[in-house]
């Protein structure tokens, strides 16, 4: 129905990412595609204990387009944490 994709975008609309990127008090892992996406730089100032990451060759779905990048990342950050 209507009412619920209107309270839907409604709520994704004001979800305030920069917010909880900045509240954040554990280590994370983001991975974004290469071209446009994610300023990793910005999200590291938000919150310096985030872990960034880009993988090479991929659009929107890294995971089922590059899954031998992703998971290397996953890997190497599960080591440092």
């Amino acid at each position: 129905p209507q009412h619920v994709m209107h309270d839907g975008f409604a709520g994704i609309a004001a979800w305030d990412s920069g917010a909880a990127v900045a509240a954040l008090r554990v280590p994370f892992l983001h991975i974004a595609r290469s071209v446009g996406g994610t300023d990793h730089a910005h999200l590291r100032a938000l919150c310096p204990q985030a872990m960034t990451g880009r993988v090479v060759g991929s659009g929107h779905f890294i995971t089922l387009e590059v899954p031998d990048q992703v998971n290397a990342m996953i890997g190497r950050s599960l080591v440092l944490i």
